[in-house]
């Protein structure tokens, strides 16, 4: 099981340094469209410490569940995706 966990973690810790390039790429800036990416993160951070360590309970689903509610709404922030135009 811990080869599993080890492979999401990792996961979790490749997919930051691609946000922050993909932010960086499409010139998205202020700190209010990061409140969603953080809360998904951090609601899998929370998952794999409650893996990790089963002493949480059910405060690790109710930390996730608002993690995810709070992440769902600040997705509001976030710019929608803006389709490249074609030069021929």
């Amino acid at each position: 099981m811990m080869s599993w966990l080890s492979l999401l973690l990792a996961v979790l810790i490749a997919a930051l340094p691609l946000t922050i390039y993909r932010r960086r790429k499409y010139g998205v800036t202020g700190w209010k469209s990061w409140l969603a990416p953080v809360c998904f993160f951090s609601a899998g951070l929370v998952g794999l410490i409650q893996l990790w360590l089963p002493v949480f309970g059910i405060y690790a689903w109710l930390i996730q569940l608002i993690l995810l509610i709070a992440g769902s709404y600040f997705t509001k922030y976030m710019l929608p995706a803006q389709k490249e135009q074609r030069t021929e």
